[in-house]
C-alpha cells in the first residue's frame, strides 16, 4: 500500500498560513493606499526640547560638514534612524527648524536646505561664517 502524500502536504499548506495569518496583527484588513501608507511609516522619535542643551539652536544657520566621501552627508528621516532618507551637499548651508534625541539621548537637529529637509547630529554642522 503506497503513502499518499498530496492530501497531507495541502493540510499543512493550509495550517500554515492560518498560522501566519494569525500572526499578522492587520490580516484581513482591507486597506486603501494611503492608509496602507500611513500605517507602514516609522514610528517618528519624540522631539523634545532641548534647546538648553544644544549648540545650535532653532533659526541658527549651519554650514553642513563632513561628509565621508568628501561631497554629500546623509540626512535621516527621524533621530536616531539607521538609514539615510537623502543627502545633502558637503560645504550647503542649511538652518536648524528643530531639535530631537535619540535613544541615547544624542541632539539631532533637524535641518532644512536646498536639498530638503531631514536629521544630522552635530559631527555634521558648524556654524555658518559671515563674510
Amino acid at each position: 500500500m503506497k503513502f499518499q502524500s498530496q492530501p497531507i502536504r495541502g493540510t499543512l499548506l493550509v495550517l500554515l498560513l492560518a498560522l501566519v495569518g494569525l500572526a499578522c496583527s492587520r490580516s484581513g484588513e482591507i486597506l486603501t493606499d494611503a492608509q496602507a501608507t500611513v500605517a507602514n511609516l516609522p514610528t517618528p522619535t519624540a522631539v523634545i526640547d532641548v534647546a538648553d542643551d544644544a549648540t545650535y539652536q532653532v533659526g541658527d544657520s549651519v554650514t553642513i560638514v563632513g561628509g565621508s566621501a568628501g561631497f554629500l552627508v546623509p540626512l535621516y528621516g527621524e533621530p536616531g534612524a539607521r538609514f539615510f532618507s537623502s543627502q545633502i551637499n558637503n560645504g550647503e548651508t542649511a538652518v536648524v527648524i528643530e531639535h530631537g534625541l535619540d535613544e541615547d539621548e544624542t541632539i539631532w537637529y533637524l535641518v532644512e536646505g536646498l536639498a530638503g529637509t531631514g536629521w544630522l547630529t552635530e559631527e555634521f554642522l558648524t556654524a555658518l561664517v559671515s563674510e
